[in-house]
C-alpha cells in the first residue's frame, strides 16, 4: 500500500478502499478502511450482547446474491494492529464534504469506529504459496457480521490477489426484512487466533456451543462443510487428513438431495428427469476393496463431500465394493430399478417401472448379485419401505 495516499484496492470503485499513512505530528502510522454498506443491509446495535450486527432491510430469496464483498490482505503491525473503519451508505444525488464519489454515485459517511484485528482473520492462504506471515484479512462493513452455527449466508470466493480477496454473499435460505445476516466463522477461519468464541450465543438448534475455527470441528462436520470453506482451508485439511478422497461424478438425470424425514435429514439418490421402463438410469464402476480394509473414505461428488462408512459398501464373500455417488440409493422391496453387472466391477441400473422427476431411485439390496455372486449377508436392518410386499428384515 502507498503510504500517505488513499489506495483503491478494488478496480473501478471506492466502495472498499484502504489508506495507510504516517502521522508526523504523532510519530505513528494509522490505517483507515473505507467501506460502503450495500443497499438492502444495515449495521445496527446488537441487543443480545454489546456490539453490532448486520440486518436485512429488504427480503432476499434463497440463492440470491446479497452483495459482492472485499477484504484487504494487509500487514497492520506498523499501525499496532488497529485501524479506523469508516462506513458509508450508498446514496445517489447526495454530495457533501463527508462523501466519496464513485462516478455519478456518492457514498455518504454514516459512522466511524476504532477497530482492531479482532474484526479480521489471520491470512493463511497466499497466491505465491509462500509461508507468509503477518497479514490479516481485513473486512469492511461485514466485519460486523456475527457467527451462527446455522448461518443464512455463504461467501464463495470470486478472486484473490496479493492484496485483496473478493467474494459473493449468497443467501442459503429465504431472509426476511429485519432478520440478522450471519455466517459460519468456521468456513474461513482455521484456528480463530485471538478471537475464539468460548460460549456461542447463536441460539440455533445445531449450535456447537463454541467456535474455535474449522480446525476444532469433528471429522463429520468438517466433511459436510467442505463445499463452503475457503480453498486454502480445504487444501490444508485434505493434505493433512488421515483419509482417502474418492472422486465421483453424477450422470445427467440424477442428483443427491438431502430430504427431511421427521427430525432428521438424510441424503437420497433422486431422479431429475423421467425414466421409462427398461431405460438405463445410470452405469457405474465400483472400487474393489479387501474385506479387512479399514481406510476412512471421503466421497467427493462434484465438489460435495460425504464421509462414507461400511454401511455404504456392498459386501461380498471375499471383498467389498465401494460404489460412489449411488451409495445413497435407497432400498425398496418393490424397487423402481434393477442392478445388472456386466463385469466384476461394472454395473448398470435400469428402470423396472416409470420413474418421475423428483422420485427417489431405489433397488432391492437383497438382489444385488454380481455375475452369480450374492452379497455376503453380514449387514441387516429393519426395512421401512412401506411397500405391500415388504419382507421386514433386510439381510445383505
Amino acid at each position: 500500500m502507498n503510504k500517505g495516499k488513499e489506495v483503491d484496492i478494488v478496480s473501478g470503485t471506492k466502495a472498499f478502499a484502504i489508506e495507510i499513512a504516517d502521522r508526523e505530528d504523532e510519530s505513528k502510522t494509522t490505517a483507515v478502511i473505507y467501506s460502503a454498506i450495500p443497499r438492502g443491509l444495515a449495521v445496527v446495535d446488537h441487543h443480545t450482547f454489546k456490539g453490532k450486527k448486520i440486518v436485512a432491510t429488504k427480503a432476499f430469496k434463497e440463492g440470491e446474491e446479497l452483495y459482492v464483498g472485499h477484504a484487504a490482505l494487509v500487514d497492520l503491525s506498523a499501525a499496532n494492529n488497529a485501524y479506523t473503519l469508516r462506513l458509508y451508505s450508498e446514496n445517489c444525488d447526495i454530495t457533501n464534504d463527508n462523501s466519496i464519489g464513485v462516478s455519478s454515485q456518492k457514498y455518504v459517511l454514516v459512522d466511524e469506529f476504532q477497530n482492531s484485528t479482532v474484526h479480521s482473520v489471520l491470512e493463511t492462504g497466499d497466491v505465491t504459496k509462500r509461508q507468509v506471515r503477518k497479514k490479516f484479512q481485513v473486512y469492511g462493513f461485514d466485519g460486523y457480521m456475527n457467527h451462527s452455527c446455522d448461518a443464512n449466508t455463504i461467501h464463495p470466493l470470486i478472486c484473490r490477489t496479493h492484496d485483496e480477496i473478493s467474494y459473493k454473499a449468497i443467501a442459503l435460505r429465504d431472509i426476511e426484512v429485519g432478520e440478522e445476516i450471519t455466517c459460519d466463522y468456521a468456513l474461513f477461519d482455521w484456528a480463530c487466533d485471538g478471537h475464539e468464541i468460548e460460549l456461542c450465543l447463536c441460539g440455533s438448534k445445531n449450535c456447537r456451543g463454541r467456535m474455535f475455527g474449522f480446525e476444532s470441528l469433528g471429522l463429520k462436520e468438517k466433511i459436510e462443510l467442505l463445499p463452503f470453506v475457503e480453498d486454502e482451508i480445504k487444501e490444508k485439511f485434505i493434505s493433512g487428513a488421515n483419509f482417502t478422497v474418492v472422486t465421483s461424478s453424477l450422470p445427467n438425470g440424477i442428483d443427491i438431495q438431502k430430504i427431511k424425514n421427521g427430525n432428521f435429514s438424510e441424503h437420497h439418490l433422486v431422479a431429475t428427469k423421467k425414466y421409462e421402463v427398461g431405460e438405463v438410469v445410470f452405469s457405474n464402476q465400483a472400487v474393489i476393496l479387501p474385506r479387512d480394509d479399514d481406510t476412512t473414505f471421503v466421497l467427493n461428488v462434484d465438489e460435495k463431500y460425504f464421509l462414507l462408512n461400511r454401511d455404504h459398501f456392498i459386501h461380498r464373500e471375499h471383498y467389498m465394493e465401494m460404489v460412489g455417488f449411488d451409495s445413497f440409493m435407497d432400498h425398496s422391496c418393490d424397487p423402481n430399478c434393477k442392478m445388472t453387472y456386466t463385469q466384476r466391477d461394472i454395473y448398470e441400473m435400469s428402470a423396472t417401472k416409470t420413474i418421475s422427476a423428483g422420485e427417489k431411485i431405489t433397488c432391492n439390496y437383497m438382489q444385488m448379485e454380481c455375475l452369480g455372486m450374492r452379497t455376503a449377508g453380514i449387514e441387516s436392518f429393519e426395512c421401512s419401505c412401506g411397500e405391500p410386499n415388504c419382507v421386514g428384515i433386510i439381510i445383505c
